[in-house]
């Protein structure tokens, strides 16, 4: 293939034309760089041309970003954010996802370090540890990084106002076990040195321990409590941490004696400070604590029914406690309620719930100031005979129901249902101000409750449990005149009928919930 003279022109021509527009500068070429450039060939020149374009606008665009990460602003505006909504943000994140948000800007970067991002401190399995593999179980195991955590608690230690400890494996036991070791050896040698490097000053306002009881094999299940030296070094922290106002220990099932001792280090260094209390489950058997009675401050006292005695009751009745929460969740034994006479002193509020993935009796507790009783079960029928006692026990109750999806089949039939049951409670309590219904009603049951309960104020219902029935007519103890017969008639035969008329009596923007807000509110009202 060959060129004519007259067309290698129109070609250099074009040439010079292509690298005047990519290259803007060279007009202003020395006359030596000029010669070279015009002795090279057309590709090389347009490859040359083009690397140097290249080259130029990457430089301009490093230096954008520059100036734009020394001003702390992007195109988005979310580096814009106000300190008080990227601490809410960070706040819900864990350390992984607070260092990846870090990288992003300078202002989230500076963010990273705010105090009170690292208010709420959760420890579990993964955090601060890495992998290392188990010759023994033949697995990869997480186990703590020490240098990490050092780091972590010299930097933002004294920033941390709550700690939670939730192991939720064997493995992680351990790691739960060395972190705790490192907070104990940096606040004693506070104590001791407060100018050593190798000090920090805890700030702690609330500690909470769940010991990771229930052990699986291959065959069964193994219930075991702590002691030895995880009980050593548990009680060593909290005896350090001289701050605290909110403490909680879950399903530690200890032995009589060493339950006796477990809070003794934390009555001599917080008497006279804390004011919340969880003990669920200290001990595996019935045994009374005396312990919570020390604290003169308290106000709130959450504690397992195995745990609770007379004595503790008269105890506590002289003092300033406003709130007795008594729960029983899975690993709760069988305890012996508390005799009537002693709760006639109490002056504080009694609230009795089971949180559990099994069936739970309550223990009830006769002639207590009871005003609220929970269900927090999926495998707990609603039964006549429970609403009944209740009724019958607590004449000044406030709160009634059943949270979490159940797990069993229910029938829609009238007299397989809980609507005459329920619909009776309600009318032996009048001071009911909270229902919580995630069994079958019909629209009807529902009309009648929130007509004949005078102080109910929230009324929770769920959407698929309610089922579109004039069904009344078979409550066989109510006397209706015909003008509230033909209301229910007429309101309970659709949905949005029955929705706006409740609505109408709350006062309230009343609807059904779904499963899936069912499910997020039972989250956000747990026991403990």
């Amino acid at each position: 293939m060959t060129f004519s003279r007259r067309g290698i022109k129109m070609a250099l021509a074009q040439t010079s034309h292509i690298v005047s527009v990519l290259d803007p500068g060279s007009d202003e070429l020395s006359e030596a760089e000029r010669r070279r450039r015009e002795s090279m060939s057309f590709t090389e020149i347009i490859s040359t041309k083009i690397r140097l374009w290249e080259e130029r606008h990457a430089r301009d665009d490093q230096e954008l970003e520059r100036e734009e990460e020394e001003r702390g602003e992007n195109l988005d505006g979310w580096a814009l954010l106000p300190d008080i909504i990227l601490e809410k943000i960070f706040s819900y994140l864990n350390i992984e996802k607070k260092y990846y948000a870090s990288v992003t800007c300078r202002n989230w970067y500076r963010a990273f370090h705010l105090p009170r991002v690292w208010w709420d401190f959760v420890m579990n399995d993964t955090t601060l540890t890495r992998s290392r593999f188990d010759y023994g179980e033949k697995c990869w195991r997480h186990v703590l990084e020490h240098h990490r955590t050092q780091e972590m608690i010299r930097k933002v230690g004294s920033r941390i106002r709550s700690l939670s400890l939730h192991p939720t494996s064997f493995a992680g036991l351990f790691a739960h076990f060395h972190f705790m070791n490192h907070i104990s050896s940096y606040a004693e040698r506070y104590l001791n040195d407060p100018m050593s490097p190798n000090a920090c000053k805890f700030n702690l306002e609330s500690f909470r321990f769940s010991f990771f009881c229930d052990i699986q094999t291959r065959d069964e299940h193994f219930i075991y409590g702590t002691g030895g030296e995880i009980l050593g070094c548990l009680k060593r922290v909290i005896g350090n941490l001289t701050t605290l106002r909110s403490l909680g220990l879950f399903d530690l099932l200890l032995d009589e004696s060493e339950a006796m001792t477990l809070l003794d280090d934390a009555c001599l260094t917080l008497c006279e400070r804390l004011t919340h209390l969880a003990l669920i489950n200290a001990s595996k058997y019935p045994l009374e604590l005396l312990h919570p009675a020390v604290f003169v401050n308290l106000v709130k006292l959450h504690i397992s029914p195995q745990n609770l005695g007379d004595e503790l009751v008269q105890v506590l009745s002289a003092s300033g406690l406003e709130e007795m929460h008594i729960v029983q969740n899975s690993y709760t034994e069988t305890a012996v309620a508390v005799s009537a006479k002693c709760w006639l002193l109490a002056q504080f509020k009694v609230y009795l719930r089971t949180w559990s993935n099994v069936h739970r009796d309550i223990i009830w507790q006769e002639k207590a100031p009871c005003v609220s009783v929970i269900y927090d079960s999926p495998m707990t029928k609603p039964s006549a005979e429970s609403m009944l006692t209740t009724t019958d026990l607590y004449p000044a109750l406030t709160e009634f129901g059943y949270l979490a999806i159940p797990r069993f089949r229910s029938s829609r039939k009238f007299v397989n249902r809980i609507d005459a049951p329920l619909l009776r409670f309600c009318r032996r309590s009048p001071y009911l101000t909270t229902l919580y219904v995630r069994d079958r009603i019909s629209t009807s049951t529902a009309l009648l409750i929130v007509s004949m309960s005078p102080n109910l104020k929230y009324f929770v219902v769920r959407r698929n449990a309610l089922l579109k029935k004039r069904d009344y007519m078979f409550h066989d103890d109510l006397h209706l005149d015909y003008n509230f017969r033909q209301w229910i008639k007429i309101n309970c035969k659709s949905y949005e009928k029955t929705t706006r008329e409740i609505s109408k009596i709350l006062g309230i923007s009343w609807r059904p919930m779904s499963d899936k807000e069912f499910k997020i509110f039972c989250q956000q009202h747990p026991a403990y």
